[in-house]
Order: C-alpha cells, then structure tokens, then sequence
C-alpha cells in the first residue's frame, strides 16, 4: 500500500519538450497528474495545465480521466502517451483501410 506522493520520474513518459508533470492530491483516493504547458500564451499570464491523469494512491494504478475531475477506467501504461492518459480512439476497420 502506497500513501506516499510518487515522484514524476515513477511516471511511464519523460514529458514533451518545454512541458513537465506535477502530481497533487486530487482525493482520498487519487493523486491528480497534469502537464503544465510552456508559458508562451499571449492571452493570460497565469500557468496553463491540461489533465493527464489520475494515480491510485493504494496501488500507483493510472486511471484515465474522464474530465478534469473524474477518474475512469484502469489504463495499460503501454496505451498511455506522454499528452495523455485517455484510451485511445477507436478507429473503424475501413478508415485503418486508408489510413
């Protein structure tokens, strides 16, 4: 059992050039990821951040998110990405064809 905060380098990708992870507590049972942007936004001065995911404190599972504030389903780190943790999109066998 896991209560202990995970560092960022325990996280399955290294993040984008320019962006980094923060982890914080999101619940008593999550810790939240996110992935703070490059401050190069012309139209606020504050930090930009997107979900990435979501950590499960007892077991350091990574749950997809669903939105910013709701944990999914349990993800495979091997489908995860360095921009996100969401499943990725089903993609019909006939747009595979042309693809």
């Amino acid at each position: 059992m896991s209560l202990e905060r995970p560092s960022v380098d325990s996280l399955p990708h290294t993040p984008p050039a320019g962006y980094f992870y923060t982890i914080r507590d999101h619940s008593a049972r999550f810790w939240r990821v996110d992935l703070v942007h490059p401050p190069i936004y012309s139209y606020t001065s504050k930090v930009v951040s997107t979900i990435w995911g979501f950590l499960s404190k007892k077991t350091l599972q990574i749950y997809a998110p669903v939105n910013s504030k709701t944990p999914g389903k349990i993800i495979p780190s091997e489908l995860t990405t360095p921009w996100s943790a969401m499943f990725p999109p089903k993609v019909s066998p006939l747009v595979k064809l042309f693809s």
